[in-house]
């Protein structure tokens, strides 16, 4: 389920959907905030840059998913940048 909001959208979905779609693993309790969405000028730059930190992140469909530490918790998914 998504409600768009002024400035972005929420969206809801299933662990299950979760874990096939973004790798992300189930988290606290629900309800809870499991990824955030950040769109960036170039998934391959962002992708080099990652490998240069030592950051694990996945490929998804039209993005690249980040887990955060388990002491933080959550996702961030970098989508490409809608022109």
């Amino acid at each position: 389920m998504t409600i768009s909001l002024e400035r972005g959208a929420l969206r809801f979905a299933t662990l299950e959907f979760l874990a096939s779609e973004f790798g992300i693993a189930p988290g606290p309790p629900l309800p809870y905030l499991a990824a955030s969405e950040i769109e960036v000028a170039s998934l391959d730059r962002l992708r080099r840059r990652l490998d240069g930190a030592g950051l694990a992140h996945q490929a998804i469909a039209g993005g690249t998913a980040v887990p955060l530490p388990h002491s933080v918790g959550g996702t961030i998914l970098f989508r490409a940048e809608i022109s």
